[in-house]
């Protein structure tokens, strides 16, 4: 379970660590015009020559006591503009600013979330609409009043960090370019969406448990997912790939569906009951259909292997190393 940083030393304490990584990753350093509607100003900013970052404490007069953290796509030439705030609020912890720190209970882990609340002065961009459009996973934090609900940005230690906050950038940056162009966001490949994000905040409901990496993972699903559209036809799978809400990989020949893929961030025992069930379902009116359980690195129970041998379903290991994910059968 993850708890929300609530305590205004230890939501500091995790800003300075959050900015010190990103200056680690992004190590180039310019003074530049940063421009939001209806104002603009010179700042200092850190950027990495595809995205840039700058920060500074914001004080009441002009709204709510917060780190303003701020992200966008860098250029070479003219202002630059803003992607995404992900601000910390610093003399209490309301939920009027988008950004906050969480920490996993079981590992210590510390997380920079975002509520996805992006914002933009444009008819169709707002949270609600994120969510939606990306397929996004929003994570239950225990709060002193509370839950509260978010997304992970990126975990706060190096190996993930620079991976994470590329992941969520690039999410931004393709709703917001859909909107201004008034197309829908293409979802990965082939089946329609049928489903609103809403049946995701009730399939993850559920989950309680876990550990760093865990977390870390499931903010990394849909990387997992995308990184399966090249390996799949490396094994010699052949067909259409395709995806919908409800499945997160399948493939189809001569209009039959030959393979299902369920993607999971973990090897508990919830997760694998939860994708077993899930697959079966998913594939039940399929005759000679492969199944495919895609965990990363873990142990899994021994009953459990021999259940998935029984029901013939194989099984894919991943392994995430900043923003390389690879596969072993």
């Amino acid at each position: 379970m993850l708890e929300m940083v609530e305590e205004r030393a230890a939501k500091g304490r995790a800003q300075t660590q959050m900015v010190s990584l990103v200056r680690k990753v992004w190590p180039n350093r310019q003074t530049r015009l940063v421009a939001w509607r209806p104002s603009s100003m010179e700042m200092r900013i850190h950027h990495n020559n595809e995205y840039w970052f700058g920060t500074g404490e914001v004080g009441t007069d002009v709204g709510v006591h917060r780190h303003w953290n701020s992200f966008g796509v860098y250029g070479t030439e003219g202002n630059l503009g803003i992607s995404v705030e992900i601000n910390i609020p610093i003399s209490d912890n309301t939920q009027r600013v988008s950004g906050f720190f969480a920490r996993d209970q079981d590992s210590g882990t510390l997380y920079l979330m975002h509520d996805g609340g992006i914002g933009g002065g444009r008819k169709g961009i707002g949270r609600d609409a994120f969510l939606e459009a990306t397929i996004a996973r929003p994570l239950e934090v225990q709060t002193s009043t509370g839950v509260r609900i978010g997304l992970i940005v990126a975990p706060l230690h190096a190996r993930h960090f620079e991976a994470g906050i590329k992941s969520y950038l690039d999410k931004v940056i393709a709703f917001k370019a859909a909107v201004a162009e008034g197309r829908p966001l293409p979802p990965i490949h082939g089946l329609p969406v049928d489903l609103g994000y809403g049946d995701y905040y009730r399939e993850f409901s559920g989950k309680k448990n876990g550990g760093g990496n865990r977390f870390t993972y499931e903010s990394r699903h849909g990387d997992v997912v995308h990184a399966l559209l090249d390996w799949v036809p490396s094994q010699g799978i052949v067909g259409k790939i395709q995806k919908s809400v409800l499945v997160d990989l399948a493939v189809r020949h001569l209009g039959v569906q030959v393979a299902v893929f369920e993607v999971k961030s973990s090897t508990d025992r919830q997760s694998l009951y939860t994708a077993i069930g899930q697959l079966m379902v998913h594939s039940a009116k399929a005759k000679g259909v492969q199944r495919y359980l895609v965990i990363p690195t873990g142990t899994v129970p021994g009953e459990i292997i021999g259940c998935l041998a029984t029901l013939s379903i194989r099984v894919i290991r991943y392994e995430i190393n900043g923003q390389k994910i690879s596969f072993d059968q």
